[in-house]
């Protein structure tokens, strides 16, 4: 009896094997093909059928790269950060490092509030793109909630460094710059934020602030009224013009002013007391205690300085 030659392979099982490497080329390209479609939908945003055709693709094809970052980028532009948290960390267990999934991963995990976590995923970023002014952004961001205010500024100046018009960050500067008691330099920013970006509210509401702190008081009206031109419906806009037109004892238009923060914000009980007094400046001393009483009644539960308003009252019967 002739015996089996050794080492010589079986016909049928390598021909399992190869009808297995053909199916499993076949479940690749199937899932690749659901992946395109999914893209497809997803820069049209039919951001739905988006979603399940990439779980189509990871249902075939578990260990497909790329599929999870892409449900984590569509769940994040839904809103739905938590679900992106968990794609992400999904797509960095596949591919560890990878710039692109480590800085995505960074921003939900930034928006989630994990901020040490996030750090992480920057600075890993940040060793393999030092250029970026974005993660330095982050980073300054990060380091500015956390108030380590030195830190933020140097990564911000690295942002700006690189991208000198990079608004978020000019922006974020001033903010800390003020914090610092460094007004001029916030000012300077201020400035110039509006140079390139004329329509940039918070700017110029945060520049008329830094007139009106260092007693700039024309330049701060002019500056509020201009903000109040782009955002009409700006309530500390108003509240805060109001108080230089005050200040500059133009009480009628100080009174409008704070007429609209109200309307705007009913329980802002310091627009009260200043519309009290620009009636009593212009001898309508009705007109205040009805503006003190109604505040009263309108805040009585709401606001802490209704006792405040309830002295004022008083004062005003006693005749004072």
């Amino acid at each position: 009896m002739i015996g089996r030659v050794k080492g010589k392979s079986n016909p049928l099982s390598k021909l399992e094997e190869i009808q297995n490497m053909v199916t499993q080329r076949n479940i690749k390209v199937m899932a690749h093909d659901l992946h395109r479609v999914a893209l497809d939908c997803y820069h049209r945003g039919e951001w739905q059928q988006a979603i399940e055709k990439w779980r189509e693709a990871l249902d075939l094809y578990p260990e497909m790269r790329m599929t999870d970052y892409y449900l984590g980028m569509v769940h994040y532009d839904i809103g739905l950060i938590d679900t992106a948290c968990e794609y992400f960390k999904n797509a960095l267990a596949k591919t560890p490092e990878a710039p692109a999934v480590l800085y995505r991963y960074g921003v939900a995990l930034y928006d989630h509030g994990e901020l040490d976590e996030a750090q992480d995923c920057f600075e890993k970023t940040l060793l393999k793109n030092p250029n970026s002014p974005s993660i330095h952004f982050y980073l300054g961001s990060i380091a500015h909630i956390k108030f380590d205010l030195n830190r933020a500024i140097s990564h911000l100046e690295s942002a700006l460094s690189i991208n000198p018009t990079y608004v978020s960050a000019m922006y974020l500067l001033g903010i800390i710059f003020y914090q610092r008691g460094e007004i001029y330099k916030a000012i300077n920013i201020f400035e110039k934020i509006l140079g390139l970006v004329p329509s940039h509210a918070a700017a110029s509401l945060e520049l008329a602030k830094r007139y009106q702190q260092i007693g700039e008081v024309d330049k701060a009206r002019v500056r509020f009224e201009r903000t109040l031109q782009l955002y009409p419906n700006h309530a500390s806009a108003h509240f805060l013009l109001g108080r230089v037109y005050l200040e500059q004892k133009r009480y009628q238009e100080a009174a409008t002013q704070f007429e609209k923060a109200l309307e705007l914000n009913p329980l802002d009980a310091e627009a009260v007391c200043h519309l009290s007094s620009c009636s009593l400046a212009l001898n309508l001393t009705e007109r205040a205690k009805a503006i003190l009483k109604d505040g009263i009644d309108r805040g009585l539960k709401l606001f802490p300085q209704t006792m405040e308003l309830k002295a004022l009252l008083k004062e005003l019967e006693n005749g004072r």
